[in-house]
């Protein structure tokens, strides 16, 4: 069962700098951003790296500070659906600053690297942080990792 709620049904293809709310089953909000759009490594046309911020706010203040250091949970491919069925709120957006995430991003859990381990471009790494699981998610994803953060 989704434990995030729904909100406003977003129909056009978000893009890297995009943030988005996120109604939290107590009525709170997190944010969301977009990093980037189409991984080398997970061949769809809609894959989109996001970090989830730490934030818990009464209101869905995206004048927040993006702190990439701040993530509730750590950087998690997606597809759109999230979008498409409202869970998660376009809120905006605006180009990214280099202080704003991480230049490259570990995934880890990915079965044909000899190191567990794989980079954003593909290669095989040492885990490093911050470092989520490899493979493409969605709104699912996202909520079973958000509540389990959050004791929800």
């Amino acid at each position: 069962m989704i434990k995030i709620r729904k909100q406003t049904p977003y129909r056009q293809m978000p893009v890297e700098g995009d943030f988005f709310s996120i109604q939290l089953p107590n009525n709170h909000y997190i944010i969301g951003r977009i990093i980037r759009h189409q991984a080398s490594h997970i061949p769809t046309l809609d894959d989109l790296l996001v970090y989830i911020y730490s934030n818990v706010l009464e209101t869905p203040d995206v004048e927040m500070c993006f702190d990439k250091n701040n993530l509730l949970i750590p950087p998690t491919y997606v597809n759109r659906l999230g979008w498409t069925k409202g869970y998660f709120n376009h809120e905006g957006g605006r180009p990214l600053k280099k202080e704003e995430y991480h230049p490259n991003h570990c995934f880890c859990r990915c079965p044909f690297s000899p190191t567990g381990c794989i980079d954003q471009y593909g290669k095989f790494v040492e885990r490093f942080e911050p470092c989520g699981n490899f493979g493409l998610g969605n709104y699912n994803t996202i909520d079973m990792q958000v509540c389990e953060a959050l004791g929800l």
